[in-house]
């Protein structure tokens, strides 16, 4: 662990791997996209996913990502390549 020097001088620990918390808070940042993805996206009909470029195969597949990537980013991926098409 690294030791911290506090303001009075003193050495301290930290009692936590920073890195371990900063994964913890990406899984929750990424556990809320998701949560807005299925409430947005899980609505619409397949024409309205179809108007944006979008199928429900996409939605499922991005939601079944692992947890470290970005399912919100890899929608708008697969909405600008099926644009690209256009």
């Amino acid at each position: 662990m690294t030791a911290i020097q506090t303001a009075k001088g003193r050495v301290a620990t930290p009692d936590f791997n920073l890195d371990l918390g900063q994964g913890i808070l990406g899984r929750i940042a990424e556990w809320r996209r998701r949560r807005a993805v299925r409430k947005s996206y899980g609505q619409m009909t397949d024409a309205q996913l179809f108007d944006i470029g979008l199928t429900a195969h996409d939605i499922r597949q991005a939601l079944g990502l692992p947890w470290d990537r970005n399912a919100a980013r890899d929608i708008a991926r697969a909405a600008g390549a099926e644009a690209s098409r256009w």
